[in-house]
């Protein structure tokens, strides 16, 4: 498959393209942005349709970072994310993932702002006709992938909210290649289940 990975956070962005270049079989290609000014002023919607065409899926992890979120305006992600997704139905794109954020289920708390913005472009995805699959990680940390998490559709109780971004990408991996989670909302954390196990118990 021809995946195109939309990224403005430096870390998770770079370890997710690092990854499933090297240890998947698909295509994978990576557009990035400077946090703050909107895409469409510097990347028209010609330049946008000619990036995704023949793509078959696009992963969006911008703003997948709570601090790196709050070095841009809410919006200005928000519109980001947007014009994405609207270029992605154009064009009909087949699959379209959403890295979301833990939490953004129920706004509240001191990043209220940031989970509301995350929730309103998981609204827009699911309401824009694309096949999707929304992924709702705990507090991302630096490191490989342990290959053992926590995956629910609506989690009740955490024990621990971190997850490395090399499990993020194992979990991106297995969807990618058994095409499972198709328009389904997922939470994941560090935990005990096998990728493979905690996918097939969704």
């Amino acid at each position: 498959m021809n995946i195109l990975l939309v990224s403005d956070c430096r870390h998770p962005g770079r370890c997710l393209f690092e990854f499933l270049s090297k240890h998947t079989d698909h295509d994978v290609k990576m557009e990035t942005w400077k946090t703050g000014p909107m895409i469409t002023e510097n990347q028209d919607e010609e330049h946008l349709s000619n990036v995704m065409k023949g793509t078959d899926v696009v992963i969006f992890s911008s703003g997948c970072d709570e601090q790196a979120y709050e070095q841009a305006p809410h919006s200005s992600v928000l519109k980001h994310i947007k014009t994405l997704i609207k270029m992605a139905s154009r064009i009909k794109v087949p699959r379209f993932i959403l890295l979301s954020a833990l939490g953004a289920d129920d706004p509240q708390g001191p990043a209220e702002d940031y989970l509301y913005h995350k929730r309103e472009a998981e609204d827009y995805l699911k309401n824009s006709g694309l096949s999707y699959t929304i992924i709702r990680p705990g507090h991302l940390i630096h490191g490989g992938p342990s290959g053992k998490i926590n995956m629910q559709e609506n989690m009740q109780w955490i024990v621990n909210v971190d997850i490395s971004c090399g499990d993020i990408a194992l979990v991106l991996k297995s969807i990618l290649d058994s095409g499972k989670l198709i328009n389904k909302i997922v939470e994941i954390t560090s935990g005990e289940n096998s990728i493979k196990k905690a996918i097939h118990g969704i």
